[in-house]
C-alpha cells in the first residue's frame, strides 16, 4: 500500500454502493428505507424479485354471486286470516259453524286443526264448531302465537326478527325470511332456525357469508381461494366451501396461494419463493403463488438479519462491520443498511471505530492519532508509521502492533531504535560494541546491534560510558584526569575523550591553593605566606603567584604564614593558674601573668634551614617563657608593686607588631615589654629569621593572698591622701573663679551707675540750655536713659553667668585630666547627700572591702559605710560633716 493510500484512509474493496446511485426501488419501500439500504450490484444486475400481485387480484368476489333476495323466501302470510285461508286453499272447511253451544268452542287467539279424508284443514278461533260426518275428525287446537306449528303435511312458521328459518321443498333449499310461512305440502320440511348474524350460512347448496367492516372472508369456490372482501356474498353452489374470517390488520394473512402481509413499520418481512429469499420492507405486499413462504418478521433495527442466502446488517455511526465475502475478508466503514444475496457472505460483527487497531483476515485498520507513532511489521521487516491518520492494509504479511506517544524517550521496535535526546540531556548507546554519545535531538537507528542505554543529565560533571568520558570543567575550576598514565589539567569547557587509558579524576576550585595530580601540581603561593617544597632534595620557596610544577622529584610539603602570628604564654597547666605563666620575683613571690607573644616569619629559607616548619610554634614558646622568667626573676615585689595595685593591667596601648623604641615607663609592665623585646628581637632575626614583634601582658596577680591584702591596704591609703589634694585643688580653683565674678559684677554695676550720672548730667545740661523742649521731650529722654540702664545692668548679669559657666566648665576640664577627674562631679553630688544625711550623726566608721576582691577593684569608687553607733569611742563635735571618697 502507498503513502498516499494510508495517509487518505480507507478506500471501499467491496462492490456495496448506495441504492440511490446505482439500482431503482426494488421492493419499493419508503424513500428515507431506500437510501439507508445497501444492495450487491457488482455483478451488474439489478437483483431478482418476487411475483407480487396486485390487492385487486387477492381480494375478488364470486363467479356466480346471487342477490340475497333471491336466496330468501318471502313470508306468504300477514296474519292467520291470511294462513286458514292458504292451508284451506280459499275453501269452506268440512265443518259446521253454530253459534248456540251444542259444537266444540275454539277460543280466541287458537286455531283448530281438522282432519278432513286426509287434508289438514284449519278452523277460525273464537267460535264454536262441529264435525258434520265421520270423515272429518278433531287434530288439535293449538295457539296462534307458537312460532312453529306441524302436522302430517301442514307447517306453520313464524320467523321472528333476527332469524332466518331452513327449510326445504322437494329438497330444494329454502330460506325463510322474517315473518309468517305457512305450507300445507308432504314435501316441505322445515329444519332449524338461525340468526341473521352468522358469518357462514350454509343450506344446501345455498352459501351466504357475511364479511363485516375489518375482516375478509376466506373460501373455496370450485379450484380458486378467494378472499372475500367486506359485504355480504351468496351463491348456490355444490363445490364452495367456506374457511374463516381474516383480520384485515393482520400482519400475514394466508389462504391456500394467496398471501397478504402488512410489514408494520420498523419491521421486514422474511419471506422466500421458489428458493429466492427476500425481506419484504415497510408496506403491504400481496402474493398468489404456491411456492411463497413467509418465515417471519424481524425488527428492521436488529443489526443482523439472516435469511436464507440474504444477509442484511446495519453499521451504526462509529461503527465498523467486519465480514467474509467466500474467504475473503470485508470492511464496512461507511454507517448504513447494507444487504448481500450470497451464499457465500458471514457477517461477522461490528466493532467501535473508534478502537486504535482493527484486525480482520488479511485486512487490518488502525488509528494513528495526533503525537503518536505506529510500531508495525512488514514481513519480518520492522516498519515505523509517524504519520498520523486511518489506515488499512490488505496485505497478510503486514502486522500493526501498537501505538505509543512520540514523546516517548526510547521506543525500541524489532532492530528499529527510536529515542529522544531531551535539551539538557545526554543520550549513551552501543552500535556494534563501541560506545556512542548523543547530544540533544531525536534520533531513529535501524540496526540490530544498536543498544539504547539511558539518557544523563549534561550538567554532570563527568559523563563515563565504556571508553568514552564526557567532563565538564565549570568556570573557575580545573579538571584533574589521567590520560596514558600522564596527568592532566583542563581549563574551563566541556571535553570528550574516547580513550580506554583515560580516566577523570575530579574538579577542583582554581582558587584552591595546592592542585595536585601525580607528578603534576600547581600552587597558588598568598600575600602572606611562603610555599616550602624540596626539588631534587633541596629547598626551594615558593614566593607569592601561581607556580606550575610538572616534576616526580619537586615535591610541595605545604604553606609558611609570614603574618603576625600570637602565641599565649601558658606554664604549667597543674599550677594555681593554669591559664597563666607562674613566675617568681627576686624575693621569691609567685605571680601569675597572662601574657601573649607576637611574632612573624622574615626569613622563610632561614626559619626552614635552622628551625625547621613544624618547630617555630615550639621555639618561640620555649624562649619566651624562659626570657620571661628570667625578666620577672630579677624583679624585686617592690618594682611590682610600685603601681600600688597587688594585681593590674597595663593601660598603655600598644601597636601590636611594631616595636617599641622610646623611653619606657616605669611601670612593671612596660619594664617586661622594653626587657623582652630587647633580649629576643634581634637575636631571633638574625639567628632564625623570626621577628618578635610585641609582647603583651594583659594582666598579672600574687598568688600569696596575705601579701596582696597587705599591698591593697597600702594602695588605699595612697589613693586617699592623692583624693584630698585633688579636692584642694579643686576648691581653690573654684573660690578664684567665684571672685573673679563679684569683681566682673561690680565694674559692671560701677560703669552701669556712672552712665547713668552721666546721662542725668547731660539731661540738665539739655534742659538748661534748651528750655523751650517740651516737657515731654524731657520725659522721652529720661525713658531711653532708663532703659539703657536696664540693658547694660542685664548685660552685666549676663556677662557674670558666663563668666560662672566658663569658670565651671574650666573646673571640670581640668578634673577630666585627672585619673580620678569623671568622678568628681559624682564625688561631689554623693558628698552633697552624705552631708544631709549626717547632720546629728556623731560618730563614723570607715569599712575596707573585702582583701579577696581582685578583680579590677582600684578602678572602683568606694563610698564608706556609714553606721550611727552610740557604743564608739571619742568622736567629732555633734553635727559635725565629714566625707571620705577613695579613688584609685
Amino acid at each position: 500500500m502507498s503513502k498516499r493510500e494510508l495517509r487518505d484512509g480507507p478506500v471501499r474493496t467491496s462492490g456495496f454502493q448506495r441504492l440511490s446511485e446505482h439500482l431503482d426501488a426494488v421492493f419499493n419501500p419508503p424513500p428515507a428505507m431506500e437510501e439507508l439500504i445497501h444492495f450487491d450490484t457488482s455483478n451488474g444486475k439489478k437483483p431478482e424479485t418476487l411475483h407480487e400481485v396486485s390487492r385487486e387480484e387477492v381480494i375478488q368476489g364470486l363467479e356466480s354471486p346471487l342477490r340475497l333476495d333471491q336466496l330468501v323466501e318471502r313470508p306468504n302470510a300477514r296474519d292467520f286470516d291470511e294462513v286458514i285461508q292458504i292451508v284451506n286453499r280459499g275453501k269452506a272447511p268440512n265443518a259446521i259453524e253454530y253459534t248456540p253451544t251444542p259444537g266444540k268452542l275454539i277460543d280466541p287467539g287458537k286455531i283448530g286443526i281438522i282432519s278432513y279424508k286426509g287434508q289438514i284443514q284449519l278452523l277460525q278461533g273464537g267460535k264454536y264448531w262441529a264435525l258434520p260426518n265421520l270423515f272429518s275428525k278433531w287434530v288439535d287446537v293449538v295457539p296462534i302465537d307458537q312460532t312453529l306449528i306441524q302436522y302430517e303435511t301442514l307447517t306453520i312458521i313464524r320467523v321472528q326478527n333476527g332469524e332466518y328459518g331452513l327449510a326445504s321443498l322437494n329438497s330444494t333449499p329454502l330460506i325463510l325470511d322474517q315473518g309468517l310461512h305457512v305450507y300445507n305440502d308432504r314435501n316441505f320440511k322445515f329444519e332449524r332456525r338461525v340468526s341473521v348474524n352468522f358469518e357462514h350460512l350454509t343450506h344446501g347448496g345455498v352459501h351466504i357469508i357475511r364479511v363485516p367492516k375489518g375482516k375478509y372472508a376466506s373460501v373455496t369456490e370450485g379450484n380458486n381461494q378467494k378472499l372475500l372482501p367486506e359485504g355480504i356474498h351468496a351463491c348456490r353452489s355444490l363445490v364452495f366451501s367456506y374457511n374463516r374470517l381474516e383480520d384485515v390488520n393482520q400482519e400475514y394473512i394466508h389462504h391456500g396461494t394467496l398471501h397478504i402481509l402488512r410489514v408494520n413499520k420498523g419491521k421486514v418481512a422474511l419471506v422466500s419463493e421458489n428458493n429466492l429469499f427476500r425481506l419484504l420492507p415497510e408496506g403491504t405486499h400481496c402474493f398468489n403463488s404456491s411456492t411463497f413462504v413467509f418465515h417471519k418478521f424481524e425488527a428492521s433495527y436488529q443489526p443482523l438479519i439472516k435469511h436464507g442466502t440474504i444477509t442484511r446488517f446495519r453499521i451504526v455511526k462509529g461503527e465498523i462491520g467486519l465480514a467474509w465475502e467466500g474467504q475473503k475478508p470485508k470492511l464496512f466503514v461507511e454507517d448504513g443498511v447494507y444487504e448481500r444475496d450470497d451464499p457465500n457472505f458471514r457477517f461477522e460483527r461490528s466493532v467501535p471505530a473508534t478502537d486504535q487497531y482493527i484486525e480482520h483476515g488479511t485486512i487490518k485498520r488502525f488509528t494513528i492519532r495526533k503525537g503518536e507513532i505506529g510500531l508495525a511489521w512488514e514481513g519480518q521487516k520492522p516498519t515505523l508509521l509517524k504519520e498520523d491518520g486511518i489506515f488499512v492494509r490488505d496485505e497478510w504479511n503486514f502486522r500493526f502492533q501498537k501505538c505509543v506517544p512520540v514523546t516517548a524517550n526510547l521506543i525500541n521496535h524489532g532492530t528499529i531504535s527510536r529515542f529522544r535526546v531531551l535539551k539538557g540531556e545526554i543520550g549513551l548507546a552501543w552500535l556494534d560494541q563501541k560506545p556512542k554519545l548523543f547530544n540533544e535531538g531525536i534520533y531513529e537507528i535501524d540496526d540490530a546491534n544498536f543498544v539504547f542505554d539511558k539518557c544523563v543529565l549534561a550538567t554532570e560533571q563527568c559523563i563515563k560510558h565504556g571508553t568514552i568520558s564526557r567532563f565538564r570543567v565549570l568556570k573557575g575550576e580545573i579538571g584533574l584526569a589521567w590520560e596514558d598514565s600522564k596527568p592532566q589539567f583542563f581549563d574551563e569547557g566541556v571535553y570528550e575523550k574516547d580513550d580506554p587509558n583515560f580516566v577523570f579524576v575530579r574538579c577542583v576550585a582554581a582558587t584552591e591553593k595546592r592542585i595536585e595530580l601525580g607528578s603534576r601540581k600547581i600552587i597558588t603561593v598568598w600575600d602572606g605566606e611562603v610555599g616550602v617544597s624540596y626539588k631534587k632534595g633541596k629547598l626551594l620557596v615558593l614566593k607569592p603567584d601561581s607556580h606550575h610544577i610538572d616534576s616526580a622529584d619537586h615535591t610541595f610539603n605545604g604553606m609558611l604564614s609570614t603574618q603576625q602570628q600570637c602565641l599565649h604564654l601558658i606554664g604549667d597547666k597543674k599550677s594555681a593558674a593554669p591559664e597563666s605563666l607562674v613566675c617568681e620575683t627576686k624575693d621569691f613571690v609567685e605571680i601569675a601573668i597572662r601574657a601573649d607573644v607576637f611574632y612573624r616569619v622574615v626569613d622563610p629559607e632561614r626559619v626552614l634551614m635552622v628551625v625547621g616548619q613544624d618547630n617555630i610554634t615550639k621555639l618561640v614558646m620555649e624562649t619566651s617563657i624562659a626570657t620571661l622568667n628570667g625578666i620577672v626573676r630579677s624583679t624585686s615585689l617592690a618594682e611590682v608593686a610600685q603601681s600600688k595595685e597587688p594585681q593590674a593591667k597595663s593601660n598603655k596601648k600598644f601597636v601590636e607588631g611594631q616595636p617599641v623604641h622610646g623611653p619606657s615607663a616605669p611601670m612593671f609592665f612596660d619594664k617586661v615589654h622594653d626587657e623582652f623585646i630587647s633580649k629576643l628581637h634581634d637575636a631571633f632575626i638574625d639567628k632564625y629569621g623570626i621577628e618578635i614583634t610585641n609582647i603583651r601582658i594583659e594582666s598579672f596577680k600574687i598568688l600569696n593572698q596575705e601579701l596582696a591584702n597587705n599591698i591593697s591596704k597600702q594602695a588605699l591609703t595612697t589613693a586617699t591622701t592623692e583624693t584630698q589634694l585633688a579636692n584642694l585643688a579643686s576648691q581653690t580653683e573654684i573660690a578664684t573663679a567665684q571672685q573673679m565674678r563679684d569683681a566682673e559684677i561690680l565694674r559692671i554695676k560701677a560703669q552701669s551707675e556712672a552712665n547713668r550720672i552721666n546721662t542725668e548730667t547731660e539731661a540738665k545740661n539739655k534742659a538748661t540750655m534748651n528750655t523751650a523742649k517740651t516737657s515731654a521731650e524731657a520725659l522721652l529722654v529720661q525713658a531711653r536713659a532708663e532703659a539703657d540702664a536696664i540693658v547694660i545692668r542685664a548685660e552685666a548679669e549676663a556677662k557674670a553667668i558666663q563668666l560662672k559657666a566658663e569658670a565651671e566648665g574650666d573646673r571640670a576640664m581640668h578634673l577630666m585630666k585627672t585619673p580620678l577627674g569623671g568622678q568628681m562631679a559624682l564625688q561631689q553630688i554623693n558628698a552633697d547627700m552624705i552631708r544631709q544625711s549626717m547632720q546629728g550623726v556623731e560618730k563614723m566608721v570607715y569599712v575596707v572591702p573585702e582583701a579577696g576582691n581582685t578583680s579590677g577593684w582600684m578602678n572602683s569608687l568606694f563610698v564608706p559605710q556609714i553606721f550611727a553607733s552610740q557604743a564608739l569611742a571619742a568622736a567629732p563635735a555633734a553635727g559635725s560633716k565629714a566625707a571620705v571618697v577613695a579613688d584609685q
